[in-house]
């Protein structure tokens, strides 16, 4: 991997990393406002709030994990060790990393995962 794809691979990587801690930051805002409203009071209006309180819940870990990842990819590339596989060793074809420049595993070891 050249020194080129890596300075873009680390602009792309720092630009996700700041939307998704803008996104986890506004859905925290968004989910204390659902968890203030006493306003539900009948049992369908509050089932709804509740489920929507659920599903801002789950997206907040998915994004966090996104983050994390994105994070540990920056740190790989400070180190020299951006684009190898963590299961195999193999390095991780350019055409995944543009795809998810935070992908921490080869598409054969992202498979066997699933």
């Amino acid at each position: 991997m050249d020194q080129n794809f890596e300075n873009r691979m680390k602009q792309k990587l720092i630009k996700l990393k700041n939307e998704y801690q803008r996104t986890i930051e506004m859905g925290k805002k968004d989910f204390e406002s659902m968890n203030t409203n006493d306003g539900v009071r009948d049992a369908v209006a509050r089932g709804e709030a509740l489920d929507q309180v659920d599903r801002s819940g789950l997206l907040e870990v998915q994004n966090k994990e996104r983050l994390r990842r994105i994070q540990s990819a920056l740190h790989k590339l400070e180190y020299g060790e951006y684009g190898m596989c963590e299961t195999c060793g193999a390095e991780l074809d350019e055409d995944r990393l543009e795809a998810a420049p935070e992908s921490p595993f080869c598409f054969s070891c992202e498979k066997r995962r699933e």
